[in-house]
């Protein structure tokens, strides 16, 4: 019987992205410059092996982070 407490686990198979090609769809970039971000530390993501990997929560969230940054800072596009 589940307890208050106890959450329903999300796989992490759902939430990870494997490779520049996956990482790049998710955020509309070329791979060439997902490379470039991810290097640079500019994108929460890294390596597992010779594989680039990401969250795809964790992409959204930087995401969020930059955008409500940009817009509290008043500056426009």
């Amino acid at each position: 019987m589940p307890r208050e407490n106890d959450r329903v686990a999300t796989p992490i198979v759902a939430d990870l992205l494997r490779g520049l090609d996956e990482i790049a769809a998710f955020i509309d970039e070329s791979p060439h410059r997902t490379a470039q971000l991810i290097r640079r530390g500019e994108l929460p993501a890294g390596r597992l092996g010779n594989e680039y990997i990401a969250s795809r929560q964790r992409l959204r969230q930087h995401y969020a982070d930059l955008t409500a940054a940009f817009l509290s800072s008043g500056q426009t596009a």
